[in-house]
């Protein structure tokens, strides 16, 4: 069973492996060769910065985990009920004879 990482917290705390939160950000920090503080101000900030994402994705991916989309701030899939909503747009022939469609 795939354990699902929804916020940053949840990220850092799992990879860290430890129990408090403290001893996962000097793993955390250890693993990627940064200071502690680091780590510190990417839970505090709820933000992990885009040069680190692939490392974590596949770092997780390695451990059986996935991270969600809204950790690396990326748009969430939309709803099921969402996706039945189609866009409603209609093809119109233009003088030179090219094809455009307008919502």
């Amino acid at each position: 069973m795939t354990k699902h990482l929804q916020t940053v917290d949840d990220v850092i705390d799992a990879l860290g492996g430890h129990k408090t939160p403290a001893a996962n950000n000097k793993a955390v920090a250890r693993w990627l060769g940064l200071n502690t503080s680091a780590v510190c101000n990417w839970r505090e900030r709820r933000n992990i910065p885009s040069g680190w994402h692939l490392r974590f994705y596949l770092e997780a991916k390695e451990r059986g985990m996935e991270i969600g989309a809204a950790v690396f701030g990326l748009p969430v899939k939309p709803s099921a009920a969402n996706q039945d909503v189609k866009k409603k747009c209609s093809v119109r022939r233009a003088r030179n004879g090219v094809e455009f469609q307008a919502a």
